[in-house]
């Protein structure tokens, strides 16, 4: 480090009050050898200094057709190639000749990230660069150039830059593309979240690192990245923080299955929501992505009517509060499960951390587990958040249902009564559990479903195990369901769900202009049904009730309103929403 120390202050760098040392685990960092006040300059560093994709392109111009950090990466390993020879050689000597990103990673180590959004994403990144060094292989053919390159040489160059660069803005404000630079000495300071330090361009001559509160003598002099996540540290530095309170989880958005796929896109377009990842972070979903869900999650009948409620601006061009009893559980359903889907695949992964031997997979092994933890954190909390939400919406179904206050379907842009803290993201439940058993409790009072129906109507009930067989009962939930529409629509003033019947018995606008294309699915379900339905045995519908228009009919209102949901015995259902 003296020799490095003694070429930044021959080149004009100052830094008086600060030393290189190493900590106690040997990681290399800047500490004070006097006290440092608020606003003190730490270090300043001439821009000469620099290593830039400017110096890079003058000094070897055969980078010119490359990128930003392909050039940085090549230039790099260029000036490690020349040894004493190259003006960098201080510099290029104290860099670390190991980083333990991903990209360096083992076999064995990338298991420990499997499933994981990193994990996925960064075989995907191993592969660009491979295109990138293919490219620099062309490019320097022939040479000593060529000579000095390889994969391995590569990635160390790589890792470089995304541990130690900065913004090339710093030297070149008005510079409109997204470049780096290196900066000797500003890139020794390490990394602490909410440090309060500052980087100031000096007229354009001198980058320095001002103070933003007082160092004690011998205190280590941190520098801060910007909010980085563990994600963005790992891969980028190779290392995680505990508990850092930038950490985040990215949730992306996919409806590239959804047979309405172009009209739900044209509508998140006119909505302004065409962005379809998200960061969440503990305690914070984006309101966005909940939007973004409320769309995804339409039926067809609720997206034509939103539609053209839109069209004619008699609602905002904005759906950032619950449109529906149907769909925002729907959403909340879809969200919950989504999370859970991610958060199954890092659960149990503890015990592959046991047993782990050398220092160097001991120190990756701690970094990758903090990373998970972390990312177990947020989707737990996530999801505690997403149950509360449906507890709140249950909550208010229920007392409009019992306030009898029914209106008219789809049931999209009906005044929702939900308190006002619905839209927050606090939650004061610790236990997933009590969470879920709640939640259970509420959807069993709200919906129509197979069960409660087979269990409270004896003649029902007798007639479905005279059709289905009971292996059969649990698949044929939603054929099920249709045919208790129509059984009920037969005597609505004695039924538990009179009003919602009474509404639905008058529906008929949507489904004689949408179900034309599904009436030979639905005449083909009616020939087979109607046998087994007019059996004797089977006293299910008074006489000419089971025809194909009630089947259309019950059919259309079922696929309207009802949800799919997950109960607390982790049993796939299906219910009716009835209002």
């Amino acid at each position: 480090m003296d020799e490095f120390a003694n070429w930044l202050i021959e080149n004009g760098a100052t830094f008086p009050k600060v030393k290189f040392d190493k900590d106690e685990d040997g990681i290399g960092g800047c500490y004070a050898v006097q006290p440092i006040h608020p606003n003190e300059i730490i270090a300043s560093l001439p821009l000469k200094l620099t290593i830039s994709y400017k110096l890079a392109h003058e000094y070897l111009p055969i980078l010119d057709p490359l990128g930003c950090r392909a050039a940085l990466a090549t230039f790099l390993i260029h000036e490690r190639f020349l040894g004493k020879l190259s003006f960098y050689h201080p510099y290029i000597n104290i860099l670390p000749k190991y980083i333990p990103t991903p990209l360096m990673y083992t076999e064995q180590e990338m298991s420990w990230l499997k499933g994981t959004n990193l994990g996925y994403g960064i075989e995907s990144r191993k592969e660009l660069l491979k295109k990138e060094f293919d490219e620099i292989l062309k490019i320097v053919s022939n040479g000593e150039l060529i000579n000095a390159l390889s994969w391995e040489l590569y990635l160390w160059a790589c890792n470089i830059i995304s541990s130690r660069c900065f913004p090339n803005k710093l030297i070149d404000p008005d510079d409109v593309e997204v470049k780096e630079a290196l900066f000797p000495l500003i890139d020794c300071f390490n990394h602490r979240p909410r440090q309060k330090i500052t980087w100031e361009t000096h007229e354009r001559c001198e980058l320095r690192l001002v103070a933003g509160n007082y160092i004690e003598t011998g205190q280590q002099i941190y520098n801060n990245y910007g909010a980085k996540s563990n994600e963005e540290l790992l891969i980028g530095y190779g290392f995680c923080i505990l508990n850092n309170p930038d950490d985040w989880v990215i949730i992306k958005v996919n409806i590239s299955l959804d047979p309405q796929y172009d009209e739900k896109l044209d509508l998140l377009s006119k909505l302004e929501l065409s962005e379809l990842k998200h960061f969440i972070k503990r305690g914070h979903i984006p309101s966005n992505l909940l939007s973004q869900l409320r769309v995804l999650v339409m039926n067809s009948a609720e997206l034509i009517y939103f539609k053209k409620l839109q069209d004619s601006q008699y609602v905002d061009n904005n759906i950032n509060d619950p449109i529906g009893y149907r769909n925002e559980l729907a959403m909340l359903e879809t969200f919950s499960n989504l999370l859970k889907m991610k958060l199954e695949v890092l659960l149990g992964r503890d015990n592959e951390f046991i047993g782990i031997s050398s220092a160097r997979e001991s120190e990756i092994a701690r970094n990758c587990k903090i990373y998970i933890d972390g990312q177990k954190e947020i989707l737990t909390n996530a999801l505690a958040i997403i149950y509360s939400k449906e507890l709140i919406i249950l909550k208010a179904a229920l007392n409009d249902s019992k306030s009898n206050r029914i209106l008219k379907l789809p049931f999209v842009c009906n005044k929702i009564n939900i308190n006002d803290n619905y839209n927050s993201n606090d939650t004061s439940f610790n236990d997933i559990n009590s969470l879920i058993l709640a939640k259970d409790d509420l959807l069993n009072s709200l919906l129509i479903t197979t069960d409660k129906v087979m269990k409270f109507d004896k003649t029902f009930s007798n007639a479905i195990n005279e059709i289905f067989s009971k292996e059969l009962i649990d698949s044929e939930q939603d054929t099920i369901l249709i045919l208790y529409l129509i059984y009920e629509s037969q005597h609505i003033e004695k039924s538990e769900w009179m009003l919602f019947f009474n509404v639905a018995v008058k529906y008929d606008d949507f489904y004689t202009q949408q179900y034309e294309e599904k009436i030979q699915e639905l005449t083909d379900l009616y020939n087979e049904l109607q046998p087994l339905i007019c059996n004797p045995n089977v006293k299910l519908f008074d006489k000419d009730v089971f025809s194909i228009d009630k089947l259309i009919w019950s059919t259309c209102i079922f696929e309207i309103c009802s949800i799919t949901f997950t109960n607390k015995n982790k049993k796939q259902c299906v219910g009716i929403v009835p209002l």
